[in-house]
């Protein structure tokens, strides 16, 4: 697969419909790509250095912020809150 040409900067801008103007919708917008940013860094790292395994999965660049990213993103978060509660727990 090419180079991403994935920009963390232009991606997680507030102005996320590029009208000039940020309005909460941009911020509904915005929170759903912070949601899918494990998902998708994952999705990224396996169709780059991983291809075969990500052709296997039928992941590419078309599967970012989408079912399979979610799923993913989804079981990243819950690990990272249950190690985090964990942590404070001691």
């Amino acid at each position: 697969m090419a180079e991403s040409g994935w920009n963390l900067g232009e991606w997680l801008r507030l102005d996320q419909k590029p009208d000039g103007m940020t309005t909460i919708t941009d911020f509904w917008l915005l929170s759903g790509k912070i949601f899918h940013l494990p998902g998708d860094a994952i999705i990224i790292g396996l169709a780059e250095h991983m291809p075969k395994v990500a052709i296997f999965l039928e992941l590419s660049g078309d599967s970012l912020g989408e079912f399979g990213s979610g799923v993913i993103s989804f079981f990243v978060w819950m690990f990272l809150s249950a190690a985090y509660f964990s942590a404070l727990g001691d």
